[in-house]
């Protein structure tokens, strides 16, 4: 008996599909494994390692890139953890143009804890690197929204609007 009699061309394809499904897992472990950083190379590191003292700081706008006068502040959470959630209610006044069908924007500073530092838009939105600004987020809270066209409403309820006429 010769080898070639207990070898099957199906036992070498799921064999060779065995080895394609191996080697694609050990590909994406590889690739979730953060390589390691030799002592000789300059590699970065995130900040937060350090366990930073930070602030939370929120603005609201009806502009997307506002000016000091067109800011509110809503929220300035001195000692912010990132670690933990947290979850807090908060007033918000709901500007003339947003309720007009307008959008509202909600701007985030993360910056390195000052204490006795209050802060204001200017200060925050000019980028000084001696405030050290971790995080800026713009997200849109409302966004502007088109009539919907009559035209689309062909199976609604309501019937089209006649004018009355009068004879003549």
């Amino acid at each position: 008996m010769s080898i070639l009699s207990h070898i099957s061309l199906s036992k070498i394809v799921i064999s060779v599909g065995l080895g394609f499904m191996i080697h694609s897992v050990w590909s994406i472990y590889k690739l979730s494994l953060p390589p390691d950083c030799p002592v000789e190379r300059t590699c970065l590191k995130s900040s937060l390692l350090r366990n930073p003292k930070l602030e939370l700081i929120l603005f609201s706008s009806v502009k997307e890139k506002p000016t000091g006068r067109d800011v509110e502040l809503i929220l300035e959470k001195k000692k912010f953890d990132y670690n933990q959630a947290f979850e807090e209610n908060i007033k918000l006044n709901v500007p003339y143009k947003t309720r007009m069908n307008g959008t509202l924007f909600l701007h985030m500073f993360i910056i390195a804890h000052r204490p006795n530092q209050n802060w204001d838009w200017d200060s925050l939105a000019r980028h000084s690197n001696q405030y050290e600004i971790k995080v800026y987020r713009k997200v849109p809270l409302s966004k502007y929204a088109l009539p919907p066209d009559r035209t689309f409403h062909l199976l609604s309820e309501e019937g089209p609007q006649q004018k009355s006429r009068k004879p003549v």
